[in-house]
């Protein structure tokens, strides 16, 4: 996650996106909770457009 709201940060939503959804959907379910969700949830309400739907649609 740090690495992809380093993208954002950088100007490359849409890579950002990326990488936090494909990090995400590969963690076990027990890893999807607590810090890693909160920091997702986090990048996702800086982003907009396309790259906001692929993260929102990981996080559900």
């Amino acid at each position: 996650m740090d690495t992809a709201a380093c993208l954002r940060f950088d100007g490359d939503p849409g890579a950002a996106a990326k990488m936090a959804a494909t990090v995400y959907d590969r963690l076990p379910a027990a890893y999807r909770s607590s810090l890693v969700h909160s920091r997702a949830q986090l990048l996702h309400r800086y982003l907009d457009g396309a790259p906001r739907q692929l993260l929102g649609d990981a996080l559900t």
